[in-house]
């Protein structure tokens, strides 16, 4: 059965220690770097099948990527972020695989546009924080904590790699990166292969979730498709709720039709 979106933290964190979650918190915080949410609506809304499989790739299985794919405007990047606050705000309590610990999670986009919702016009997005592997291998390090951005911003790729396993060794983390394939699109090296490398000989255990547009052909089995909202319980949600945080008139029939 699936859980609810509430429930879905708790389930799979260590439930010791329920009632003094504020003394655990404040003796074992994690190390977190997320943007603003992606997201236009201030709530998030269903999902929850998809959220649950993400819990269970991430405390259980010992794949150390996946994959979320669909297309613009699915909402993938709002399922990873939504992930990632979830994560991030249980980190003290979750043990990964051979009961390791969560030390960080990190959140970093590689998107290169975003649609205004209010002008309905693209804009630049203004929050991309790589453009490359360089680039993406220097937020990763500077977002966990193990480099100053000054000192990032010196190395190069070998020793940026050797850096990234020096993290992998000394802690777990989450790793969200969004809108991986505006670089291969570009015809430039994700990255992906480095990092998985890294992760697996890395002595603690790292967990890298991407946001792309197409199924990734080398790694089917590690992905799930983001579909748009559910029609008969999501999509009329959103739209009551988007009436309300705009403080407008639910839409007659026929104009939630044509929003659908």
């Amino acid at each position: 059965r699936t859980l609810s979106e509430e429930m879905l933290p708790l389930i799979f964190s260590d439930r010791r220690g329920l009632f003094d979650d504020d003394q655990v918190a404040g003796k074992v915080s994690i190390h977190r770097t997320l943007p603003p949410s992606p997201a236009t609506m201030r709530e998030f809304i269903g999902r929850e099948a998809m959220l649950q499989t993400l819990w269970e790739w991430l405390v259980f299985e010992d794949r150390p990527r996946f994959y979320l794919h669909g297309p613009g405007g699915s909402g993938k990047s709002t399922l990873a972020y939504e992930f990632s606050r979830q994560v991030s705000d249980q980190g003290h309590r979750i043990r990964l695989s051979k009961d390791h610990a969560l030390d960080y999670v990190i959140f970093i986009s590689a998107k290169e546009t975003e649609l205004n919702v209010y002008s309905a016009k693209e804009q630049p997005f203004y929050l991309r924080r790589f453009d490359d592997s360089i680039s993406q291998f220097r937020a990763i390090l500077v977002d966990a904590g193990a480099l100053s951005a000054s000192d990032a911003r010196n190395m190069q790729g070998p020793e940026l790699e050797r850096q990234l396993s020096d993290l992998f060794d000394s802690f777990s983390g989450l790793i969200v990166i969004d809108d991986i394939d505006a670089l291969s699109r570009a015809g430039k090296d994700t990255g992906e292969e480095t990092l998985m490398l890294r992760a697996v000989q890395g002595a603690r255990r790292t967990k890298i979730l991407y946001t792309l547009r197409h199924p990734p052909s080398s790694a089917i089995a590690s992905s799930l498709k983001v579909p748009g909202l559910e029609r008969l319980e999501e999509f009329p949600r959103f739209i009551s709720l988007f009436a309300d945080q705009l403080e407008l008139p639910r839409p007659s029939l026929d104009i939630t039709k044509k929003i659908d």
